[in-house]
């Protein structure tokens, strides 16, 4: 199951990146991307179950960003 998951978030992450045209420097710096896109994905699936929420998010050109950098 792991492997489809990863799967999955590979694919959305292609894709995700081909919607916005994102395209990093280093391997390194796609990593912590891909990481940070995982963690704000998880988050949005998070939100968005919690029937007690009154809005709902998604992912957009920002979804690669941490809190800090969106914030700067």
């Amino acid at each position: 199951m792991k492997d489809l998951h990863h799967t999955a978030m590979s694919d959305l992450w292609a894709h995700w990146k081909l919607a916005y045209g994102k395209m990093y420097a280093t391997e390194e710096l796609e990593s912590t991307k891909y990481a940070t896109f995982t963690a704000n994905y998880l988050f949005i699936l998070n939100w968005n179950a919690d029937v007690e929420a009154t809005s709902t998010v998604g992912l957009n050109q920002f979804a690669d960003m941490t809190t800090e950098e969106f914030s700067a």
